[in-house]
């Protein structure tokens, strides 16, 4: 059986080199392969330089969007987030944009530690970057250039009927872990009448988990990456992450930095942290990825005691 984020095409070495040397004279001495995950693939050039490749056509309307957004970002945001410093275009032998950046210091949170985060610095400085993010003012140009659905992340019936195809086409890797598939497809359920409130639109990063937050060696927080998901949106889907991040203290740290949240926007952000939890812990075990699958566990593990405490 086929997955969701099978690639439909094949970014090889090669090819890489060639677009490269081609678009930006940019010669690749050294090449190493970052990750991948479900749209694109990342490799690190040179020992400087981070390329992402959209490998599913899913990706193509993201990449344009980050491309748009991400200098905005870049030009208004105190933490540290990548520096786009080279868009390629698509050609006869690759169908879409691509993007390059500096590589940012630091290594991904799901590296850096087991779950929970406990800090409460570590807490308060992701819910005041999001508060930097959430505050900024949304440019007209944004709002009508921005390029595909993004209503998909709540939507509420939509997330519960996929919910119930991973439980089933990947039971195995959760009855493994001890996870309880009709626990998770009832709490789903609980959703249904879940009210998704108008809210006021934000800039979102879209996709935000321990593997897209950069630390330090010591853990401390560096910065936000992979901006690939971003859009504007409903806040609740950025605020998701201190679910899938922090024991309770450190949660109401982050809470009480970001400011304005209420018991209806923490609803909606445990909906939208145990979707996205779910799908991905699928994905992290299909691949063997297993630092961000301990902490997409959690994530699951936290979404649901939060639903049934």
């Amino acid at each position: 059986m086929s997955n969701i984020w099978d690639k439909t095409i094949d970014i090889h070495e090669g090819l890489v080199r060639h677009l490269l040397k081609e678009q930006f004279a940019l010669t690749v001495e050294n090449f190493s392969i970052l990750g991948e995950g479900f749209d694109n693939s990342a490799f690190l050039i040179n020992n400087e330089w981070v390329f992402r490749f959209p490998h599913r056509k899913e990706a193509y309307h993201p990449m344009l969007n980050e491309i748009m957004l991400l200098p905005y970002f870049k030009k208004h945001l105190s933490f540290a987030l990548p520096d786009l410093t080279y868009i390629g275009q698509a050609t006869s032998e690759y169908p879409y944009p691509f993007a390059g950046y500096r590589q940012l210091s630091g290594q991904f949170l799901c590296q850096a530690q087991r779950p929970f985060v406990k800090d409460h610095h570590f807490a308060s400085s992701l819910g005041q970057w999001l508060k930097e993010l959430h505050q900024l003012p949304i440019l007209s140009e944004h709002e009508s250039k921005l390029e595909g659905d993004q209503g998909w992340r709540l939507d509420i019936t939509g997330r519960i009927a996929k919910i119930a195809d991973t439980l089933e086409q990947y039971g195995d890797y959760f009855l493994a872990a001890g996870l309880d598939a009709t626990q998770i497809n009832e709490c789903m359920h609980s959703f249904e009448h879940l009210h998704i409130f108008d809210s006021q639109k934000v800039y979102l990063h879209g996709d935000l988990y321990a593997k897209h937050i950069m630390v330090t060696q010591e853990g401390k927080p560096l910065g936000l990456i992979d901006w690939g998901d971003t859009h504007i949106g409903h806040p609740a889907i950025d605020l998701s992450v201190a679910i899938m991040l922090f024991e309770q203290e450190a949660l109401q740290a982050f809470f009480d930095t970001y400011g304005a949240v209420d018991h209806a926007l923490i609803d909606i952000a445990i909906f939208r942290a145990l979707s996205h939890a779910v799908v991905a812990y699928a994905y992290f075990c299909q691949i063997n990825d297993f630092s961000t699958m301990w902490w997409t566990e959690a994530a699951i593990r936290n979404a649901l005691h939060l639903l049934t405490s």
